[in-house]
């Protein structure tokens, strides 16, 4: 009872819903299409089906899902951008409700360009003069220059340029290969098309020469047809042979060789050919089959057709190096009747084929010559031998040969030559006998540093020494003979070494040294003399002059050359110059040593310098040393007018140390000094030191000026 109760109420239902008004029926909002296809660039619009009131009223808004591939603008225009697939979708929202349609978007990117692969084809310019006199269009006579390759016909103004031209063989087929760009196109594919099948047949990408004549062939992409690529085909009898013909097979090294080609069949389509060589380095070859011979050796050169057949030809070449220059070694020959001599001769260059020659002279009763070069003179006289290339005539070489008297000896007619420096000296000598044909010499110096001697034996000194000078007969006897000659340096000046004034020691003796200028000058003699003998006196004949002191005062030395009496001078300061500081007073104040030094001198003394022993009560060594010893040393740093005293607190001991005991005995040796001008003064022993002694039992206070302090000696040991 409940199922058909259930079943009632459906029906009615039902029928209330098809009796409902049109505004409850739903809305519809959809594209037309679902795709659109669009190239890179390229705006497109799909209608959109709008059924139902708010479906047609509502506002659509547009969008991208990928704006980077496709756009869409306010009104619904699609723009394509790049490759790829963007969805397109339109908006109505009215409320909470909103209806959206959406559209797919495939952009897709244009051929560009195609070009066929020509790797594997024979491919030829349309003004190539292999292929113009086969072509329909040159079938009618032409001007002499129209197959000049230069001369290339220019296109009618706003035509295209005619394609360029493949050559196919009959019964030949082809697989096509083409290049797509860009290679990311979107359809790749290419279609080729023959304008005459009967003459070219194309299945998909494969070709095939069906026979002789001409056609078109298009490539073009199948995307863009317009995208396409012109070739003009020949189709030709395939060559069958290839044989290359020539008079000789072999060439010189510089020299060309012309070659020739025959065909088969006869009625071959295209007889031309390519030319190479199989090593450049030895011939090369042009294409029009001329070698050109490189280097000696042997090479093949070979000629293969231009028609694609693949036949080819060769042809075994020789190239040969000819002699192109004979030189013989000697320039001339000078021979006693009798005498025997060798030519030697070089062919070049030295990779010539052919290096033999042959000898001729010119008045054999002069001189004769074998097959080897071995000339023998016969009489007295002149003629010249010539040696001739065998393999090329114009390559030859020729030599004087003079039969004479040779020379015999060689006399000097000086002895011992010499020359000074920066001179000359001719040397003098004679060539005998006195028939010589050839009397001239030749020179050469044993040491050029010393001297050197020109063509006429004229010598010329550089630096003292001794020189060997050797002349040699030029007539081939190669007599020689040698002479010795000096060279000698001359004095040029003199200088005293190091100062132009000496301090001399009354008493004692000094050197004072001249330099001889230059210092290897041969005579180093020099004579010495002072102008006061009361003041010094000096010895000596070489350049080093002893100087004895005597008495005090200024004194002038001399030195002047023996060779060239060239003088110098300078001042000679003669005093006791051991004692010109002296010791005045030493002694002992608080176990403090206390000096006093005098300038006994005319000059003022900058420094002194001393060095103190210490012996103890008992005499014995009293260290006062750094190091340890009883020895100390010190100077006064202040300047000390003559006559002048020390002043006490002055003094510098440089390395003293305070004695531990008390002092018996202190001696005071001065070493030297120095002087205003800054000359040093060092005393040689202690035997010129002047001395003072004081023992600890005198008075420990420093003495009245007045009274001058006695100088007692030293205990005896």
């Amino acid at each position: 009872m409940k199922k058909r109760l259930l079943t009632a109420v459906l029906a009615l239902c039902l029928a209330a819903a098809a009796l409902m008004p049109a505004a409850f029926a739903a809305d519809v909002f959809r594209f037309a299409e679902k795709s659109l296809d669009l190239f890179e660039g390229e705006n497109g619009y799909v209608d959109l089906v709008r059924e139902g009131k708010q479906a047609e009223d509502g506002v659509i808004t547009w969008t991208s899902s990928r704006p980077s591939v496709a756009t869409v603008d306010e009104n619904g225009i699609i723009t394509a951008v790049s490759l790829g697939n963007a969805n397109i979708v339109a908006r109505i929202t009215i409320g909470n409700r909103r209806w959206d349609a959406q559209l797919r978007v495939n952009v897709k990117r244009r051929v560009e360009s195609v070009a066929l692969n020509t790797e594997r084809l024979a491919v030829f310019e349309r003004n190539d003069p292999d292929i113009m006199p086969l072509l329909a269009e040159n079938a009618e006579p032409a001007p002499a220059d129209a197959l000049n390759p230069d001369e290339v016909p220019a296109a009618e103004p706003g035509t295209e340029p005619l394609p360029r031209v493949l050559v196919f063989l009959t019964g030949r087929s082809t697989d096509f290969r083409t290049a797509v760009e860009p290679r990311d196109a979107s359809d790749r594919a290419v279609v080729y098309t023959s304008s005459d099948p009967e003459i070219f047949k194309i299945n998909n990408a494969n070709g095939r020469a069906l026979k002789a004549g001409e056609c078109e062939l298009t490539v073009a992409s199948r995307q863009n047809p317009e995208v396409t690529e012109q070739w003009h085909i020949l189709v030709l009898q395939p060559v069958t042979g290839v044989k290359v013909t020539s008079d000789t097979k072999q060439t010189f090294v510089g020299d060309s060789l012309q070659l020739g080609v025959t065909y088969q069949p006869e009625n071959a389509g295209l007889k031309a050919v390519t030319w190479t060589s199989g090593n450049p380095k030895v011939a090369a070859v042009d294409e029009y089959g001329t070698v050109i011979g490189l280097k000696r050796g042997a090479v093949t050169i070979t000629a293969k057709a231009k028609d694609g057949s693949g036949k080819a030809g060769s042809i075994n070449i020789t190239v040969a190096q000819q002699a192109e220059e004979v030189q013989i070694k000697q320039t001339e020959l000078n021979l006693a009747a009798g005498e025997r001599a060798n030519l030697n001769v070089t062919v070049l260059p030295s990779d010539a084929n052919d290096k033999h020659v042959t000898w001729v002279s010119s008045d054999e009763g002069v001189a004769t010559v074998d097959k080897t070069g071995r000339v023998t003179a016969v009489g007295r006289g002149q003629c010249m031998i010539t040696a001739i290339s065998v393999s090329n005539a114009g390559a030859a070489a020729a030599v004087p040969v003079n039969v004479i008297q040779k020379a015999k000896e060689i006399r000097f007619l000086s002895d011992k030559p010499s020359v000074k420096v920066n001179e000359t000296v001719q040397l003098e000598w004679t060539v005998l006998p006195e028939d010589t044909d050839i009397k001239a010499v030749t020179w050469t110096s044993a040491n050029p540093r010393v001297a050197t001697v020109d063509a006429n034996g004229l010598v010329t000194g550089l630096q003292r020494g001794t020189v060997k000078i050797t002349a040699k007969t030029t007539d081939g006897s190669n007599r020689t003979a040698a002479i010795n000659v000096s060279v000698i340096q001359p004095v040029t000046g003199i200088h005293l070494k190091w100062q132009d004034e000496f301090h001399i020691q009354i008493g004692n003796t000094s050197t004072v040294t001249a330099i001889v200028e230059p210092t290897n000058a041969n005579n180093q003699n020099v004579i010495w003399s002072i102008d006061d003998e009361m003041l010094a006196s000096v010895r000596g004949s070489k350049n080093v002059g002893y100087v004895t002191g005597r008495g005090h005062g200024y004194a002038v030395i001399t030195a002047v050359t023996e060779e060239g009496g060239f003088a110098a001078q300078g001042v000679l300061r003669v005093t006791d110059y051991n004692r010109t500081a002296v010791v005045d007073d030493i002694y002992i104040e608080n176990e403090k040593i206390r000096l006093v030094f005098r300038n006994r001198n005319d000059f003022a003394l900058k420094e002194i310098y001393f060095e103190v022993e210490l012996l103890d009560a008992d005499g014995k060594p009293l260290p006062c040393n750094k190091d340890g010893s009883n020895v100390f040393h010190g100077k006064y740093p202040l300047e000390l007018l003559p006559e002048g005293r020390t002043q006490h607190n002055q003094f510098k001991f440089t390395d003293y140390v305070q004695p531990e005991q008390r002092i018996g005995m202190a001696t005071v040796y001065i070493t030297g000094w120095k002087d205003e001008t800054g000359y040093t003064w060092n005393i040689g022993s202690r035997k010129e030191m002047p001395t003072l002694y004081t023992r600890q039992n005198l008075p420990t206070s420093t003495p009245a000026p007045d009274q001058p302090t006695p100088t007692p000696k030293p205990p005896k040991n």
